[in-house]
């Protein structure tokens, strides 16, 4: 397979197995990274091992706004919209509930 092909193949799936759990970190560390990076960014998960003059530097350079106040409506929509979907499964089992939760505790 070309170099781009096997980009273009990265890219593809850590989009489609990036909600995906006990998998994801089997594939490329890219795959494993966007993965983590996402419970990270909406649950907090291991943001304790991140120095926090690190975190900080981070977040002053790429502020959060309102990103998961934003983001849960569209998880919802997407869940309502296509019920069949992944989402719509992780949505049904409470993820909504828990990033709401994880920002009133952690008022992020």
């Amino acid at each position: 397979m070309k170099h781009a092909e096997q980009r273009a193949e990265t890219v593809h799936n850590a989009v489609a197995l990036h909600t995906s759990l006990g998998i994801a970190h089997r594939f490329e560390p890219e795959i494993a990274m966007l993965h983590f990076g996402t419970a990270m960014d909406l649950f907090g998960m291991r943001v304790e091992e991140i120095p926090a003059h690190v975190l900080q530097s981070v977040l002053s350079e790429y502020p959060r706004a309102d990103f998961k106040q934003e983001f849960s409506p569209c998880l919802a929509h997407q869940a309502d919209s296509k019920p069949t979907c992944h989402i719509a499964g992780a949505v049904g089992v409470g993820i909504l509930d828990r990033i709401k939760n994880e920002l009133v505790s952690n008022g992020r």
